[in-house]
This record gives C-alpha cells, sequence and structure tokens, in this order.
C-alpha cells in the first residue's frame, strides 16, 4: 500500500512539474464570458392563438490564448450553450448531450464544445505574411459580409486559413473557408451524414449556410458524396485601406463562392451550378463632424439550384411562370444581384446626454416576375453576415439567400437615435421601414428600444422592447407567419418581443 501511495505521489509531482515547464515555456492567458439571457418572444408566426414564447438563453465560454514564442501562438474556445429547463440537448441540434431540467435526479448535461481552436504564425516561411490555420470566427469590416452572429448564443465560426499581410497602415488578407465537406468514403461520420438521409445543414437562421437547401442522395449522392459534388467552399481576397483617403478606411472585396450542397434539389438529374462571384466594397470615416458608411456589392455567377426554390405566392410569381423557371432544376439559371447601403451620422458632444441621430438606408435586390421570365436569379446573398446589426432586432429578415421575403428582396428606410442620460448608461431607439425592391411590397415597420448599463469593467446589462408592424404583403411572403389553408389564418397585425440580459466577461 505504501508503495502504491509514494508511486502516486510521484505520479502527481511528475504531472505538477511538467506544468510548471510547460507555463515557463509558453504564456498562457485564461477569459471567459457568462451570458443569461431573459426573452419574450410573440414573432414565432405573427398567429393571434400563439401564445408569447417565454424562455432563458445562456451562453458560458472558457478560452485560453497562448503565447508559444514571438512567433507563434495559439487560442482555443469552449462554449456551452443551451436554453434553461429545455429537454435532451437544450434545444441544440446535434447528438442528444442529456436533459437540462432539473427534474432529473442526475445533471447529464455535456453539451460543450469548441467554438474556436486555431493557431497562428507570424512572418510564415519568411513571408510577410501571417498564418491563421483552424476554427475561427470570421468577421470583416462591420459584419455586413462577414460576421459572428454575437447576438446569437453559438455565434458562429468557420473552418478557414487565412493570410494577412500588412503593409504600414494597411492590410491585405486572403481567407479560405470551408463551409460543408461532405465527405463520400466516410458518408455517416463526417460533414453530418445519416442513412438514407440529406445532408443536415440546420434549420433557416442567420449566418450564410443556416438557411440554405441540402444535397440529396438520390442524385448522385446514393452510397455518400463519393465525386465530391456536395461541398461550399468560399475564397475571400478582402483588403484594409487606411491612406487612401483622410479619417476613413476603404475595404474592397472579391469572393468566390463554389457552393454544391444544393445537388438532388429540384427536378435536375444533374449537379446545378451555384457558383458565385461578390465584388465590391466599401468605404466608412468622418468628415466635417459627421460619420458616414457607403457600401455596394454585385454577384454573378450561376443560380441553378437555389432558382427551385423560389415559391409560387400568388399575384408575386405564378405557378405557370415558376414551373417554367425551374424545369430541369432551374437550368441555365444566372446571378444578377446587388446591394447598396449607406450611413450618415451626427453626434452632439457638447450637448446634455450627448444625443446622435443616423440615417440609414439598404437595399438588397430580389427576384421579380420579369427576371423569372428571363432566366435571372435577383436575389443577393448576404454570405455570412450579422444580419442582427442591421435588418432590425426582431430579427425577422435573418435567412442569407433571401427566403425570409420570398426572395422579393429587402429595402430598409431607417433613422437611429442614441443618447447617454447618465454615467455608464445609454438609451437607443431604432426605427425601420421596410418593403421588397421586386413587386415594390410594404413589409412593415420595427420600432427598437435598448437600454444599456455598463455596471463594471466585466459586467454589462442590456434590456430591449421591440414591436413589427406587419403589412399584408408581410403575411403574404414572410415565411413565419401562420396560415391555415387557403392562407386564412388568424394573423396579427404586429408582434412584440423583450429581453433582459446580462453579460459578464473575464
Amino acid at each position: 500500500m505504501k508503495r502504491k501511495l509514494l508511486a502516486a505521489g510521484a505520479a502527481a509531482v511528475a504531472v505538477l512539474l511538467a506544468g510548471v515547464m510547460v507555463a515557463q515555456a509558453a504564456s498562457v492567458k485564461f477569459g471567459g464570458q457568462m451570458r443569461p439571457r431573459y426573452e419574450i418572444f410573440e414573432q414565432n408566426d405573427f398567429d393571434k392563438k400563439t401564445d408569447p414564447t417565454h424562455f432563458f438563453l445562456t451562453r458560458i465560454r472558457l478560452n485560453a490564448d497562448v503565447n508559444i514564442d514571438d512567433k507563434i501562438g495559439a487560442f482555443i474556445q469552449f462554449q456551452a450553450r443551451g436554453v434553461y429547463g429545455a429537454g435532451t440537448g437544450g434545444l441544440i441540434p446535434g447528438p442528444a448531450p442529456g436533459p437540462r431540467n432539473a427534474a432529473v435526479p442526475a445533471d447529464g448535461l455535456v453539451d460543450v464544445g469548441l467554438h474556436q481552436a486555431y493557431f497562428t504564425v507570424q512572418d510564415f516561411f519568411g513571408m510577410p505574411a501571417d498564418l491563421k490555420i483552424g476554427r475561427q470566427e470570421v468577421v470583416l469590416d462591420g459584419h455586413r459580409l462577414f460576421g459572428n452572429t454575437g447576438w446569437t448564443t453559438g455565434a458562429q465560426s468557420a473552418d478557414a486559413i487565412r493570410l494577412d499581410h500588412h503593409h504600414g497602415d494597411n492590410m491585405f488578407s486572403y481567407i479560405f473557408i470551408k463551409a460543408i465537406e461532405a465527405n463520400g468514403s466516410v458518408p455517416f461520420a463526417v460533414g453530418g451524414n445519416s442513412a438514407g438521409a440529406p445532408i443536415n445543414l440546420g434549420g433557416a437562421g442567420p449566418g450564410g449556410l443556416l438557411g440554405q437547401g441540402t444535397c440529396g442522395r438520390g442524385t448522385g449522392f446514393g452510397a455518400g458524396d463519393l465525386s465530391d459534388n456536395c461541398d461550399r467552399e468560399d475564397h475571400v481576397f478582402w483588403g484594409n485601406i487606411k491612406t487612401m483617403v483622410p479619417n476613413a478606411v476603404i475595404s474592397p472585396y472579391l469572393v468566390i463562392t463554389v457552393d454544391n450542397s444544393w445537388n438532388g434539389s429540384g427536378t435536375s438529374a444533374g449537379n446545378p451550378d451555384n457558383e458565385m462571384i461578390t465584388v465590391g466594397g466599401r468605404i466608412a470615416g468622418n468628415a466635417g463632424g459627421f460619420d458616414y458608411r457607403f457600401e455596394g456589392y454585385f454577384q454573378g455567377g450561376r443560380a441553378e439550384g437555389i432558382a427551385t426554390t423560389m415559391p409560387a405566392t400568388g399575384k408575386v410569381v405564378s405557378a405557370a411562370n415558376l414551373a417554367a423557371y425551374t424545369k430541369g432544376g432551374g437550368s441555365g439559371v444566372d446571378r444578377r444581384a446587388y446591394m447598396i447601403g449607406a450611413r450618415l451620422g451626427k453626434t452632439f458632444k457638447n450637448v446634455m446626454w450627448t444625443p446622435s441621430v443616423t440615417l440609414w438606408y439598404d437595399r438588397l435586390s430580389g427576384t421579380d416576375s420579369e427576371d423569372i421570365q428571363d432566366g435571372i436569379w435577383g436575389t443577393f446573398d448576404t454570405l455570412y453576415d450579422t444580419g442582427h446589426k442591421f435588418y432590425g432586432y426582431m430579427d425577422t429578415y435573418l435567412n442569407a439567400t433571401g427566403g425570409d421575403t420570398s426572395y422579393l428582396g429587402l429595402e430598409d428606410i431607417a433613422i437611429k437615435t442614441s443618447m447617454k442620460p447618465a454615467a455608464n448608461w445609454t438609451v437607443k431607439a431604432d426605427f425601420h421601414y421596410f418593403k421588397t425592391p421586386a413587386e415594390n411590397i410594404d413589409l412593415g415597420r420595427e420600432l427598437d428600444i435598448t437600454f444599456v448599463h455598463k455596471y463594471s469593467s466585466n459586467l454589462t446589462m442590456t434590456a430591449g422592447y421591440s414591436n413589427y408592424w406587419a403589412d399584408p404583403g408581410f403575411i403574404l411572403v414572410n415565411p413565419r407567419v401562420s396560415r391555415s389553408a387557403g392562407q386564412g389564418g388568424i394573423v396579427d397585425g404586429s408582434a412584440n418581443w423583450g429581453y433582459v440580459q446580462l453579460d459578464l466577461k473575464f
């Protein structure tokens, strides 16, 4: 017994010494986050018969930032997310991790996963470029095309390889994102495949991929993706130029997307093409006491798979035209889409409460009846954006491919205000007017009121209230609206939403 105790003690000492040696060899900084949020949610279906949903969301993170030497570092971030008291998995997609509810005698919760895990190498192979490889958040500029959807409990990260070249105050980057890998040799273990079912890309939601179609096994996928035809990858070329215009930053974009995750959609027996090229730019800065932002992007390429998702919405798109448009799985459909955005704001720093006013305009093109007749897909894809920052806090228009307006696009005219009535307090009020550029359909108006209190340097408290007044056009085109047979339903003309959130970072 004494020998066993000595052996165990020696092993413990060895582990401690190894930990000390590792700590001496690398600088490790730990941090994390705990973020509970209560929500009352009425915009499930805009149905008078449906009661509001009440729930608590939670995000818990623990991360380690490691500096191995002056050139090499690593970052690992664990994350757990869920809904208070929910059943298996806490409403989290994926393998059942066990119940969260307190009605069971043991806590079987194992919903912790890796949100980010990457390492960095500065001056990679002596080149003037820094390498970042692994699971990472890809955030560019104001989250318009690439963001982390930080409002959601899970947030968004991607398996990516990034090279950054710094030249003075300017930076140029290449980012490779492997968004979907549908592996053929191990079809039931890699890529989220399951026997006899399509790839699971998740439900509609923010971030680009979640709202897209599936790659059907019945179309060249019966034994897995043997020909590697069901993947999606993005090649991003981006710049951040600070030396061209005084007090402004210019960001050029070129994004090449090869998205074959639509294979098997519609009636096509082949593999529909969904190559997409997004090109454009953004300038943001200040001049004459005003803050401004202007940006514009054009998308070209093919849209044969997604064209099969265009719905027949009565007076907007007839069933006859739709049938001709999607014949052969949308064969021959070209992309011609665009997005423009503008912001002009003024902060009155020498006035009590430091008020600010911002005028806001966004226009995302859509697909109208003429486009369908001409074989054109005119709906702009917002890629990996953080839509919560742009299109109203009630998150009615998050679908990146445009499905939340039946692919008719979105026009947003808004005014945003804020003030600071007391130390560490900020009050914001935003008002949006929404319509569709294609077919010119009024969608409704949204009011967002937000209260932010900086309780301490580590803890921020936020509360918000929003109301959406839906027009008849919204009820016609938005898929979340509850409808009975014949588009009847008991649909309300408005919906409320509110929340209280505590965000502790350490």
